[in-house]
């Protein structure tokens, strides 16, 4: 109930004098300064005349003023937007009928009283009917020119609205491929830390390897990775320096191998990296487990095969996570296929690169 409204309040303050926000008095204000300067051209009075404009001007059209501003500040916002159209139409017609009726009558029991410089109409009870139809057509003429220059204010609103929301998906978009490129799992650099904590204190020969090859890892995803794309061998040698990495802290025998030649082809960083990270992640020193990945380079064409076998349970979700990754890397220039046949998860996935500019 409480998130109800939350809710509500949010939409009342969005509706809320939606046509003046944003600078739009701006316009309205522009629009009833033409229709002042042009009547006041029309009794041929000078413009800058604060006569002609209660007399001249207001007298006119206070009553339509209201008329517009009956329609812009309550029928669309309270009634329109929420999808109330029956009371929408029902309330603009009978906003409709009784001011208009409200100014033929103001006219002539006013008119007499004003200058005759600005009794233009002359209307008489007599004629009630006749003037009545006459301003059913004025108001109507004029509500449209106004409800036309409402909706060019909207439509320009949803140009802006579309532009800023795609602008900000390309942005969300950006954003999750970076994450995607830099990320680390804390788990990950708190067991390599531990593991190499342990090698230094065992005085292990390999420690100053370890921290060589894990802080080339830590700075390429951080920094390397900022860069729209690499050439294949250097994100290659990343993932050799990954599984040199789990190899010695982890005891793994995780094995890299590479046919064709790599260094014409370019992918975004830490593209293929981020594919091992998902099955990466699932490992643990005690765990028994092996990595074997498979990469043949064509001419703008990649196929990979990723042999996984562990006792991680879930490998489904590892391969929709993976897919996720491609996604986002390589829409529509892939194919993936994979088996599952006890401990073993076979990985098959085919890239299309036509050209660099497409990265």
């Amino acid at each position: 109930m409480e998130n109800e409204i939350v809710v509500q309040q949010h939409i009342e303050n969005k509706l809320r004098f939606y046509y003046l926000r944003n600078y739009r008095w701006i316009l309205h204000s522009l629009y009833w300064l033409y229709v002042f300067i042009f009547g006041q051209l029309m009794v041929k009075e000078p413009i800058l005349s604060a006569q002609g404009f209660f007399l001249n001007f207001l007298f006119d059209n206070w009553l339509i003023i209201a008329f517009y501003y009956i329609y812009v500040l309550y029928l669309i916002p309270q009634l329109f937007k929420k999808n109330r159209k029956k009371a929408f139409w029902i309330n603009f017609a009978l906003t409709f009928f009784i001011l208009t009726v409200l100014n033929v009558a103001f006219q002539i029991i006013f008119e007499p009283y004003i200058p005759a410089a600005y009794a233009d109409h002359h209307f008489r009870w007599a004629d009630f009917p006749k003037h009545l139809i006459y301003y059913f057509y004025v108001y109507l003429r004029n509500f449209v020119s106004f409800a036309g220059f409402l909706f060019l204010m909207e439509t320009a609103e949803s140009l802006s609205n579309y532009k800023a929301t795609e602008a900000a998906k390309n942005d969300f978009s950006q954003s999750q491929k970076q994450l995607l490129k830099t990320r680390v799992t804390p788990a990950f650099i708190m067991n390599t830390l531990d593991h190499i904590s342990t090698m230094a204190k065992d005085k292990q020969p390999q420690t100053a390897q370890m921290i060589v090859l894990f802080s080339d890892v830590l700075r390429y995803r951080l920094y390397r990775s900022k860069n729209d794309a690499i050439e294949l061998s250097e994100e290659l040698l990343q993932i050799r320096h990954t599984f040199d990495l789990y190899n010695t802290a982890y005891r793994k025998a995780y094995i890299l191998e590479v046919a064709g030649a790599t260094d014409h082809i370019r992918v975004h960083p830490s593209s293929f990296l981020g594919m091992l990270t998902q099955i990466l992640d699932t490992s643990s020193s005690e765990q028994q487990d092996s990595i074997v990945f498979y990469l043949l380079a064509l001419d703008q064409e990649i196929d990979l095969a990723i042999e996984w076998e562990s006792d991680y349970t879930d490998k489904k979700s590892i391969v929709r996570n993976i897919t996720h990754h491609l996604d986002e890397f390589y829409p529509e220039k892939y194919r993936i296929e994979y088996d599952l046949a006890n401990r073993l998860c076979s990985i098959r996935i085919h890239l299309d690169l036509p050209s660099p500019v497409a990265l």
